[in-house]
């Protein structure tokens, strides 16, 4: 084997559990490719990997469009992953106090599903709440809190994923393997799909688990897994939003690794 196969490959991915997915055969792998992996927020996930003290990441569309300034991050074209519609992972709670929506709580370390529900909000309801602390001293009760991994039959929940579906019908992208155009460690494609869980399905189907005796009303969608080139424009579409709200400087080019004459393999 020589030297260049021997190099440390790391890998930084979300702590949340979520990404768990994506990296589910990382003990069956990390000594045929040399991995080292690393499970961080995303703001720091994404801060390593500009610094180069990453080799691969997986980074959500803000933490793309910082990476992509000196035009040199490329996205591996194999797994990411997208919601559609309904998922039951992420939640909208309403505390129902007051028909305005002024203060919102988001989870510790995701700056971007804070952000997203956000844009939510002020999209569907003209709603700029102010985030607060909900574990802070003076105790403040939110108009609405977002939570993961959270769902029941309360009416005061929303689905953030489902919420978001029905106002732009595109998926939420979470997070896609990114890359340096000069990575030569390993194959990154190869790896990034090696790495995958694939007993499930690259496009996982979820129905809502309610009361099915009450004959109510079962919500669905779906958890995509594979890139795409649906994907790749739905994750153009988001990158187009988020510059027209202030929220990033520019709109990068998405550009593939591996890729020849714009083509994408599906």
């Amino acid at each position: 084997m020589n030297q260049k196969n021997q190099s440390i490959v790391k890998i930084g991915i979300p702590s949340n559990i979520i990404y768990n997915e994506l990296i589910s055969n990382y003990d069956i792998l990390k000594e045929k490719y040399h991995l080292e992996i690393y499970r961080f927020p995303e703001k720091k996930i994404s801060e390593l990997f500009n610094q180069n003290k990453l080799d691969i990441a997986l980074l959500n569309p803000i933490s793309y469009c910082e990476s992509s300034e000196n035009g040199s991050s490329m996205v591996i074209p194999t797994k990411c992953i997208a919601m559609e519609s309904f998922t039951g992972l992420i939640s909208m709670e309403f505390s129902g106090k007051s028909n305005k929506i002024s203060t919102i709580s988001l989870p510790k370390n995701e700056e971007y599903i804070g952000l997203i529900a956000k844009i939510i909000l002020s999209e569907r309801y003209d709603c700029f709440p102010t985030e607060i602390n909900n574990n802070s001293a003076k105790n403040e009760n939110p108009d609405c809190e977002i939570i993961f991994n959270e769902l029941n039959n309360s009416s005061s929940i929303m689905d953030l994923t489902e919420i978001w579906f029905d106002t732009y019908e595109i998926p939420l992208i979470l997070g896609f393997w990114v890359c340096k155009s000069d990575f030569n460690k390993c194959d990154p494609i190869a790896l990034t799909n090696e790495l995958f869980n694939h007993e499930i399905s690259d496009e996982f189907n979820i129905i809502e688990n309610n009361d099915a005796d009450k004959n109510e009303y079962q919500r669905e969608g779906n958890i995509h897994y594979k890139w795409t080139n649906d994907i790749k424009e739905s994750l153009n579409e988001i990158l187009q939003m988020l510059f027209a709200l202030g929220i990033v400087q520019d709109v990068p080019e998405i550009k593939l690794f591996g890729e020849k004459n714009d083509k994408i393999n599906h």
